[in-house]
């Protein structure tokens, strides 16, 4: 009797080892399994491959865990699609750098700032105002739209950040969002390499029958605040400061063809550029006369 009760308990436990190996471990495992290929961002992860014969209860949690993971998926893709739209979308107004800075942080929004030293690149269009007054409007706008995306290409592959166009001017910093050694370098060499295009834009408009146009740059490099300036009803990121005014007022001496750059930028930049004799003017609102350089060429490793 004991030897017949020992076979029959060995013969249960086998029986019932297999069945809850066959029905629920092997139903476990498969979804174990799959939660460790969701880890490793594999899209296959979002079903579990059950055996034929799972238990009801079982397939249930599967459906209930591929839903759940079908809403996160969606409203991750929804998020994403969303950053990047609105990445696209304000990176037309402000820099792409300057939009990932505030969308990153949650103190972005703040209205706010910091002191930093940047370099400020100014530039302006000469004669545009009596070209706009003397033709079609429609065409001046298309000629400003086609000077300002060259330009901003120019920019951009130099690493500067445009914080503004002022009608046909643009103010360019260098040095935020990301600060560089050789910001006062890169902006001279931009500066330089925005004529350049200008050259070749102009050899376009003239073959479609439009007048060239003519630029003066200044740049200048000093401390400004830069940050979240304005109100919580209307607010611009942007800098402050007599450091802008000062490559305003550089910018303000050149003709066109020009680029002009303050004495701190030729000394952080005297190895690399090219220039031509010192001019020193006092202007109204300086304590000290105005001194500036003009450039015409950036050595290695900008080559402009």
């Amino acid at each position: 009797i004991i030897l017949l009760v020992g076979i029959i308990i060995l013969f249960m436990m086998v029986s019932l080892r297999g069945f809850l190996t066959r029905k629920v471990i092997t139903s476990l495992e498969a979804i174990a399994l799959a939660n460790r290929k969701l880890r490793g961002d594999d899209p296959a992860a979002r079903e579990v491959a059950l055996p034929p014969d799972a238990p009801e209860e079982i397939r249930q949690i599967a459906e209930s865990r591929r839903q759940m993971l079908d809403t996160i998926f969606n409203v991750s893709e929804e998020r994403l699609h969303l950053m990047n739209f609105i990445k696209d979308t304000f990176g037309r107004y402000l820099s792409q750098k300057v939009v990932e800075e505030i969308l990153a942080s949650p103190e972005g929004r703040k209205v706010g700032g910091q002191q930093k030293t940047v370099t400020i690149l100014m530039s302006d269009l000469r004669g545009f105002t009596y070209m706009s007054e003397n033709n079609d409007p429609e065409n001046v706008v298309t000629l400003l739209n086609r000077y300002l995306e060259c330009m901003s290409k120019v920019i951009v592959s130099y690493g500067g950040t445009i914080d503004e166009f002022i009608g046909d001017a643009i103010l360019v910093i260098f040095g935020v969002p990301e600060e560089h050694d050789n910001d006062p370098a890169r902006a001279v060499a931009c500066g330089i390499a925005m004529q350049n295009a200008l050259i070749e834009l102009n050899a376009d408009f003239l073959k479609e029958g439009y007048p060239p146009l003519e630029m003066g740059i200044g740049i200048n490099t000093g401390q400004v605040v830069v940050g979240n300036i304005g109100s919580e009803l209307r607010m611009k990121y942007g800098i402050v400061g007599s450091a802008v005014n000062v490559a305003a007022r550089i910018e303000a001496n050149t003709t066109g063809g020009e680029v002009f750059v303050g004495e701190y930028v030729f000394s952080e930049t005297k190895d690399l550029v090219e220039v031509g004799k010192a001019h020193s003017v006092m202007m109204k609102g300086l304590k000290h006369p105005l001194v500036y350089y003009p450039v015409s060429a950036v050595g290695a490793p900008y080559d402009v």
